[in-house]
Order: structure tokens, then C-alpha cells, then sequence
């Protein structure tokens, strides 16, 4: 999915979004840029004011989601966090990585999972591992028949230092929500559904 001036104007009011529209337009908009997998930028506001964005960015239902935060009165999804946006669409910093070819919201998840694996004891990450040499691993690909992203069980082989080196695939996400293993009742992956897609 690509982020687009038409995404970001059916996502705010029609106000805020020509609003913030004349701020990109007229030069207001300083610094663009991600950090982590937030977007944050300044703008200038009116009189020596310069106001500071950290806007979210994700997926939704009817198309891409901004949750915008600013330093201005108004705080939430204002025409600055719009300005901003414009500008990252206009500056192609909300343009999907290059070298992968995956979409914004892909990127962002994979940033997201690299900032978690990071965030993990180097200690934890090299203890020694028990006596198995399998353990179960979650796979995000898109699936070869609609190109949707997917998640993937799968009964992963390591090594003793705990790399992977091969992995079969056990069920897709959809396949254990309505077929659920023997010693899961559904009633209970119907919960765990439930609780993951409704946050």
C-alpha cells in the first residue's frame, strides 16, 4: 500500500486538510523524516511558533490510519500533522523502500520486529539452548496466491547457537482460527482471534 495525497485527505476533514494543505504548500513544513516507525516533522506556525509532529502511521479498515500528535493547541491530527504528511508524500519519504519493494506499512512492521529483536539481552539471545534442536517460529510473507500478507507457523530447525536453518510451515493464521490443533479447544482460538484483531 502506498501512501497518497487522496489517502491523507479521506482521512481528515476537509478543513484540516486544506489547511494543512496551504502549509505544505507554502514552504511552512521543516524537517521530514522517520524515526523508528514514527514520521516526525516542525512546521512553522503562525508568528515564531514552530511546532514539533510525531504522527503514526498504519493500516486500517477504509485505507491507511494517521495518529498524529503535535506541539500546537490543538494536538491531535491538526493541519500541522497533515502538513507534514504532504510533505513526506511530496519529499518521498513515505515512498516504500526502494531496495525491498514492500509497501510502508510492510517496512514499518519489519523496522517495528528489528527494534524488538534488538531490544532483546544479547544474554538471553546467546544462552545455551536446551536439548531440542526445534522450536517454533512466526513467518510474515505474502501468501502465493493473493499476495496478502500472512503469518506463518512454522517448526523451525536450529543450530546450537540458536540460528535457523530450515523451517516447515504447520498452518497459516486463518488455518488455526478455524481449524485449531487437537490440544486447542476452537472455543479458545476463537478468543485468542478475537483478541488479536480487536486489539
Amino acid at each position: 500500500m502506498h501512501i497518497s495525497c487522496d489517502a491523507i485527505r479521506h482521512a481528515f476533514d476537509s478543513t484540516t486538510f486544506h489547511r494543512g494543505e496551504g502549509y505544505a504548500r507554502n514552504g511552512m513544513v521543516g524537517t521530514v523524516q522517520f524515526r523508528g516507525d514514527r514520521l516526525v516533522g516542525e512546521v512553522r506556525g503562525s508568528g515564531w511558533n514552530v511546532y514539533e509532529q510525531v504522527i503514526r502511521i498504519m493500516p486500517g479498515r477504509d485505507g491507511m490510519e494517521f495518529h498524529g500528535n503535535c506541539s500546537c493547541p490543538v494536538a491531535y491530527n491538526c493541519k500541522h500533522v497533515v502538513a507534514v504528511l504532504l510533505a513526506g508524500v511530496e519529499r518521498h519519504v513515505l515512498e516504500p523502500a526502494r531496495e525491498t519493494g514492500l509497501s510502508l506499512p510492510a517496512t514499518l512492521w519489519l523496522q517495528q520486529l528489528a527494534q524488538v529483536q534488538s531490544a532483546v539481552a544479547p544474554s538471553a539471545r546467546a544462552a545455551p539452548r536446551a536439548t531440542s534442536q526445534f522450536r517454533l517460529a512466526y513467518v510474515f510473507c505474502p501468501d502465493h496466491r493473493s499476495g496478502q500478507p500472512d503469518l506463518l507457523l512454522c517448526k523451525a530447525r536450529t543450530r546450537a547457537d540458536g540460528d535457523i536453518t530450515g523451517a516447515t510451515v504447520i498452518a497459516n493464521l486463518s488455518t488455526l482460527t478455524y481449524d485449531p490443533p487437537a490440544t486447542c479447544g476452537r472455543k479458545t482460538m476463537c478468543r485468542s482471534s478475537c483478541t488479536s484483531k480487536c486489539g
